[in-house]
């Protein structure tokens, strides 16, 4: 049985498993990621995390995370704000350490 934190972890990194998905189908200039957090929060409306913003960083970890593992520990037990500063954090000191291909993406804005 899963805890309320990994199923939470599993529904996030499932949708940014559909939101690459989509945008590989659909293309950039698609808008998905808009177009989905207003349809998420219309059928959703009680429910919290469907921002843009947030719908950005389910993409960010389902494209740097694919298998939701980091090291040993499983990610879905870590709480969500945690594993998007592991993954930022990660990814800019690669980036200043010249890791080859790892700037071609832009971290979510956060406002």
């Amino acid at each position: 049985m899963l805890s309320a934190n990994e199923e939470h972890i599993r529904l996030y990194h499932d949708i940014g498993r559909d939101i690459l998905n989509r945008q590989s189908r659909e293309g950039w200039g698609a808008k998905v990621i808009e177009k989905l957090s207003i349809d998420r929060r219309e059928a959703f409306p009680d429910m919290k995390g469907l921002s843009a913003t947030n719908l950005k960083y389910m993409r960010f970890c389902a494209q740097n995370c694919p298998d939701l593992r980091f090291g040993q520990q499983s990610a879905d037990q870590l709480p969500w704000f945690h594993i998007i500063a592991l993954l930022t954090k990660w990814k800019l000191l690669n980036c200043r350490n010249g890791m080859p291909g790892c700037c071609h993406y832009q971290f979510p804005a956060t406002s």
